[in-house]
């Protein structure tokens, strides 16, 4: 977040207000307070875009927000933000960071964040809508959090410190790539039977939201088994150029909406990856935070905090290039033995999921098969379910032992002809041809039978392996 120490600065949707305010709205008693004290968070109740458009439930990649769960997940947020930069667990704080939810109009509602100074301490207001996606969420939690925490030896009537986007940025996508299920909680919308069976736990948060008598629910629980963090990063940059160290410091509006095929936030997240990997890089990029209200801009703290890599743009430039090619011609680590890759196949295969057995039974957390979603499930719902399955198997290749390799390929082949997505044909022999894209729409009962047949030879390879079914 490149943050003016005066005025407003507009970044993607999300508009960050740190004129002095005169003063935050009182906290009503409908407030939900964090168990550190530090969030409060006001608002929320019926989405109205949801009442419009009920499909949007179904949505995975769409966070629904409410008071006791956005505390909640603010919380754990914060820890995995300072874990990945070496402070530990329940270090102190000083502002306060206040969340004001409202009805979300469209999926593209601006995000403010604004800054009070009160008693020599900021304290941060964020204005959200209630509904959004789970990569602006992140975004908004990542830079209020690091905007707080760069401020806290700022005096108050001097202005704010810069945070820089590609900090707040990489951390948040550091976020949403690894296995995190339980940080970013969602509110489903849960009739009463449901809601009594579920209980008032936020950590059911991220269970399916909705019961079809005798069905399987429509929006299933999302969590990333084995996948390593940097996957979608390095298949981002094997096919595009990173950005430049002086790119990443200024990105703009495509590339922060994410319109730039990921480039950006693949080009962020590897930066602070690497960063902290340098020597002492978590104590150097801590140093950075806490030094930048001492300076205009944050690139003059960036190189007094990274002194002993750099000392001027060229350097970090020649540094990010070398880490860029490594990074993407690096095998991405030792592959799964034959026992786990089986066992990883078999859980993306696999959907959690409520399930009826009667019109008055409680619901009952099974898991289904994804010919079992693609029947039980709405068109809407299983086009979201089936394409972050198909990513998920995509991603998970790079790490499966060799026999399961063309086994998965083959599993997303299906999915993407079924889905209707293009398929690139290369033009073998013809040097620096790019090929020809065709598409493959394949119908529900030729999906189900091309399923069912891979199904049969999974197990059947598994029996060859004497591997041991994993359920």
């Amino acid at each position: 977040m490149n943050l003016s120490r005066h005025g407003a600065i507009i970044l993607s949707g999300l508009i960050l207000g740190l004129a002095a305010q005169a003063g935050f709205a009182p906290v009503d008693q409908s407030a939900a307070r964090s168990s550190s004290g530090q969030f409060i968070v006001t608002g929320g109740g019926p989405s109205e875009l949801i009442r419009r458009f009920p499909d949007l439930k179904d949505d995975s990649n769409l966070v629904r927000l409410d008071p006791a769960l956005l505390a909640v997940s603010a919380e754990r947020a914060r820890d995995f933000f300072w874990r990945q930069l070496g402070w530990p667990g329940g270090s102190p704080w000083r502002g306060k960071i206040y969340f004001r939810l409202r009805p979300a109009v469209t999926l593209d509602d601006p995000v403010t964040i604004s800054a009070r100074a009160f008693g020599g301490v900021w304290d941060f207001s964020v204005d959200l809508p209630d509904l959004l996606s789970r990569a602006r969420f992140a975004r908004t939690l990542a830079g209020v959090m690091l905007v707080e925490r760069a401020n806290e030896q700022a005096l108050a009537d001097g202005g704010t410190a810069q945070v820089p986007s590609w900090l707040a940025d990489g951390l948040a996508q550091q976020l949403l790539a690894g296995d995190n299920a339980d940080i970013l909680l969602s509110s489903p919308e849960r009739s009463a039977a449901l809601q009594a069976w579920v209980g008032a736990d936020p950590n059911h948060a991220s269970a399916p939201i909705q019961t079809l008598d005798r069905s399987p629910e429509s929006r299933v629980m999302k969590k990333r088994r084995g996948v390593d963090p940097l996957a979608s990063p390095r298949m981002v940059l094997q096919r595009n150029s990173a950005l430049t160290f002086d790119q990443l410091s200024w990105p703009d509006d495509t590339q922060s909406a994410g319109d730039d095929g990921g480039v950006y936030y693949a080009s962020a997240q590897l930066f602070v990856t690497e960063l902290l990997a340098v020597k002492n890089g978590p104590a150097k990029m801590r140093d950075l935070i806490t030094q930048l209200p001492a300076y205009m801009n944050w690139q003059t703290a960036f190189f007094q905090a990274f002194h002993d890599d750099f000392t001027r743009p060229l350097e970090v430039e020649k540094w990010w290039a070398l880490r860029v090619v490594t990074f993407a011609a690096r095998d991405p680590g030792p592959r799964w033995t034959l026992a786990a890759s089986r066992e990883k196949l078999d859980a993306l295969l696999r959907i959690p999921a409520e399930v009826r057995t009667g019109s008055n039974a409680l619901p009952v957390l099974e898991e289904i098969s994804l010919q079992e979603a693609i029947t039980g499930f709405s068109t809407d719902a299983q086009t979201t379910l089936l394409e972050d399955r198909l990513r998920d198997l995509q991603l998970a290749q790079i790490r499966f032992a060799l026999p399961f390799v063309m086994l998965a390929r083959e599993y997303s082949t299906v999915l993407a002809d079924y889905l209707g997505e293009p398929r690139r044909n290369l033009q073998l022999g013809r040097r620096g041809s790019a090929g020809t894209v065709s598409y493959h729409r394949v119908s529900q009962p030729a999906v189900l039978k091309k399923l069912t047949a891979l199904d049969a030879r999974r197990n059947l390879l598994a029996r060859q392996l004497n591997l041991e079914a994993s359920r």
